[in-house]
């Protein structure tokens, strides 16, 4: 269980323990808003040139950062789920 005065105290920093609902919540919420800032660069890309609000620069630097979040986030679920031998 996470100690809620000092939340990183207790946190295994290698994997996600499934079994601690709050963590698992700031989980999906750090992984929600990973894709979601993929999904509104995405959307950006896809308008008009003259209607976007971000150049190729900018589009390729916040890609790039939610995709490597989400990449960091999906292994470190997925490391949480491995059984001890």
């Amino acid at each position: 269980m996470v100690d809620l005065r000092n939340p990183a105290a207790d946190l295994d920093p290698e994997r996600l323990d499934w079994n601690d609902a709050l963590a698992v919540a700031a989980w999906f919420s750090n992984l929600r808003t990973a894709w979601e800032d993929a999904a509104m660069v995405a959307a950006d890309m896809l308008k008009p040139p003259r209607l976007r609000n971000l150049g190729p620069a900018e589009h390729a630097r916040l890609h790039a950062d939610a995709s490597a979040s989400m990449s960091q986030l999906l292994a470190y679920g997925e490391r949480g789920n491995a059984k001890p031998l």
